[in-house]
């Protein structure tokens, strides 16, 4: 059974819950595509701020996966992004499946660019960890989205959490961080480095040990790469941007393999029989759009435009595996959310209200903020 929401967007099938919110596969009955709808009941303010920080997260870029989106109707507020269907890095790293050098190195390139144009809008992520990397299930090869941008911080804007409080998962927080460090673009990129060594099983002592020993040049580039990454120092850490270049200087290409040999295939992880056999339409945001302004271009092949699919994309060759020169040497080359089954209660609503009711949100949320900046001001610094 059907919901639809201010006359937009139809809820279709539970895929995710978590505590700010219950992700569906929904209907966008404007375009007529298939999204991934985040609905939240206003019933808690702070997550409600969370939620709109969120959706102010607008980036048009092939490996982040932002809002495009968003509707209010009484208790409900919802916003939408393109439908991503391949699970998470998590699944996979849970499963205790290990990346091939080549695959990690071409996977952490993907994040670092993607936290390249993040934080080039001034934002900080501060939750980079493998379950908010999403995998595309509809592209023939390795292609990742980092989604989730429910604690982001806008580096221009008056924060919204209080200070001395760490946020993030554990095992992804950078170690100036849980010193109670000030926030920086820099542990977006630690986290980064974290992901890449769990892919190749550096969180395991026996297989670090192993991988450090190995005689392959790439995989010890790549080590030292990811010490960089990681460094305890902030300051010692390359920008997302440079470590990106870098990688991209290596000139990998796909097919990509894990560890073991087994080549990448990524699959759909979600099963709705809301979801089609065949690739359903997606939204390709227009460069500066708003978020309305889409663009249904179809890929060379005649079948629809994936998520983050450019135009004039190079075809997969084989990887080159020659010796690279990464690190700080003296001459260094770089300056998942369960599915639920369980349909949750929306609860009774009224018949839409259209703008009246997305006026009410917005007065509740400015009156909010300035009641909290009257009685606590210190919440905001």
């Amino acid at each position: 059974m059907s919901d639809t929401i201010a006359g937009r967007f139809t809820l279709l099938d539970p895929i995710a819950s978590g505590g700010s919110g219950t992700v569906w596969i929904a209907r966008d009955e404007r375009f007529g595509n298939l999204c991934a709808a985040k609905v939240l009941r206003q019933r808690d303010s702070g997550d409600l701020l969370r939620f709109v920080r969120e959706n102010t997260v607008r980036l048009n870029h092939p490996h982040v996966l932002a809002p495009y989106a968003w509707a209010a109707e009484d208790a409900h507020v919802v916003i939408a992004m393109p439908l991503v269907t391949g699970g998470t890095l998590a699944d996979i790293l849970r499963s205790g499946r290990r990346f091939s050098a080549a695959a990690m190195a071409e996977a952490v390139r993907q994040i670092l660019d993607g936290l390249t144009a993040v934080h080039a809008a001034g934002w900080i992520h501060r939750d980079i960890k493998p379950a908010n990397i999403m995998i595309d299930a509809e592209q023939p090869d390795l292609h990742l989205l980092l989604a989730d941008f429910g604690i982001a911080v806008d580096t221009n804007a008056p924060r919204l959490t209080q200070s001395g409080i760490v946020h993030g998962t554990p095992g992804f927080v950078a170690p100036e961080i849980m010193m109670g460090g000030d926030i920086s673009p820099a542990q977006d990129v630690w986290a980064t480095g974290q992901i890449g060594k769990r892919m190749l099983g550096m969180d395991d002592d026996a297989v670090a040990e192993a991988v450090r020993a190995s005689a392959d040049p790439l995989t010890q580039g790549l080590v030292h790469l990811l010490d960089d990454l990681t460094a305890a120092d902030a300051r010692k850490r390359p920008s997302p941007e440079i470590a990106a270049a870098a990688l991209s200087r290596l000139g990998l290409r796909g097919p990509f393999h894990f560890a073991d040999g087994t080549p990448w295939h990524p699959q759909r992880e979600i099963a709705s029989p809301a979801l089609p056999q065949d690739p359903a339409p997606t939204l390709i945001l227009v460069p500066q759009a708003d978020q309305t302004q889409v663009d249904f271009r179809r890929s060379p092949s005649g079948g629809p435009p994936q998520p983050g699919s450019q135009p004039g994309s190079q075809p997969a060759a084989q990887a080159a595996h020659a010796a690279p020169v990464l690190g700080n040497g003296p001459a260094p080359g770089f300056a998942s959310t369960q599915v639920d089954q369980v349909r949750p209660d929306r609860g009774e609503r009224k018949p839409a209200k259209g703008l009246a009711a997305s006026a009410a949100v917005f007065a509740f949320i400015g009156a909010l903020l300035i009641l909290v900046g009257i009685f606590a001001p210190g919440y905001l610094s």
